[in-house]
């Protein structure tokens, strides 16, 4: 891992050094001097003219009409803690679970990962080829997960329990964003409750911004889990359509054709397709969190996302270009 690291530091330096033979001197990227932005750790950008330019047109339309979707599962969520030891996804908490319950579940679960895993990170199939395989993982898991009859506050538990944690100041870039009134979108293939809990237990309480679609737990009469909802949500099925499983969402987002979206996945890549309010065209600026698989998705990361993250556990960079989105001089002049 360190040496793949290494190797993708040093690509990027050189392709950083490149760039900026290619890029305006006198241009500024976020407020940032091109200097600070080759010198950072984890920046890696396939065109920062571009990147420039789209955070400029934010810039000047102003807050009012920005959106911001984001993954939650490894993208708000930490992959890695202080100690640099992995932290679990959403799932990851009930699987966490059954291995202190139950040694046969466990490694249903690890069975699981081990068929389906591959096929999710593939880089030679399509979206459309891994889908079904998608569907099969997440319903075996959330069969083997109703099988335990779990009570929402026995849930609660496990979150506190678990290594699950959101990445650093992403408590600090969601009051941001409610304080300019900017909606967050939150499109996640992992578990809704998990995911509510986190926010509940980082910031006490979930701002009126912030909306989740995602897989949720329902509970019967005696407040056990019993199914999820429907439709099923995986990785690879995330895309401005599930817009509409939000009607709430409807006014708030009207005219917002501004997107700045956070994800983690190639899958992700597609969370704002077929968004079009009010049938505008919009304007995606998307950042990539490249945290593992350095070897094989490092290209295709640059190629899809118009700013990756290397082995990041911050929100340091979308919280900077937010307080930059929302400040009234232009960030990219001459």
């Amino acid at each position: 891992m360190q040496t793949h690291s290494l190797l993708c530091r040093l690509v990027g330096c050189f392709e950083l050094l490149t760039q900026r033979s290619r890029f305006d001197r006198h241009w500024r990227f976020g407020g940032l001097s091109m200097e600070f932005v080759q010198n950072h750790p984890s920046v890696r950008m396939r065109d920062p003219n571009d990147v420039c330019m789209k955070v400029e047109k934010f810039t000047n339309d102003k807050p009012e009409h920005l959106l911001v979707i984001a993954d939650f599962d490894h993208t708000l969520s930490r992959t890695k803690n202080h100690a640099g030891e992995e932290c679990c996804i959403s799932y990851g908490v009930f699987e966490m679970d059954a291995l202190r319950r139950s040694p046969e579940r466990a490694k249903c679960f690890a069975q699981l990962t081990e068929k389906y895993l591959p096929i999710e990170l593939s880089t030679t199939m399509t979206s459309e080829e891994k889908a079904p395989y998608m569907v099969e993982w997440w319903q075996k898991s959330n069969d083997y997960i109703l099988e335990t009859k779990y009570t929402e506050n026995e849930i609660e538990d496990l979150v506190a329990k678990s290594s699950i944690d959101l990445r650093d100041d992403v408590d600090l870039m969601i009051h941001d964003l409610d304080r300019h009134s900017v909606p967050l979108l939150i499109f996640s293939a992992g578990i809704g409750n998990i995911i509510d809990i986190c926010l509940r237990k980082k910031m006490g309480s979930v701002p009126k911004n912030v909306h989740l679609v995602s897989n949720m737990m329902l509970f019967d009469a005696e407040g056990i889990a019993c199914r999820f909802s429907e439709p099923l949500i995986h990785t690879f099925c995330k895309n401005g359509s599930m817009i509409e499983r939000c009607p709430s969402l409807s006014k708030e987002i009207a005219g917002r054709f501004n997107v700045l979206l956070l994800g983690d996945s190639l899958g992700d890549l597609h969370m704002a397709d077929g968004y079009r309010p009010n049938g505008d065209e919009i304007t995606v600026l998307k950042i990539g969190f490249l945290n593992r698989a350095f070897d094989t998705h490092y290209e295709k990361f640059l190629c899809g996302f118009d700013i990756v993250l290397v082995d990041d556990q911050t929100m340091h960079l979308p919280r900077h270009l937010i307080h930059k989105i929302a400040a009234t001089d232009a960030v990219c002049r001459e």
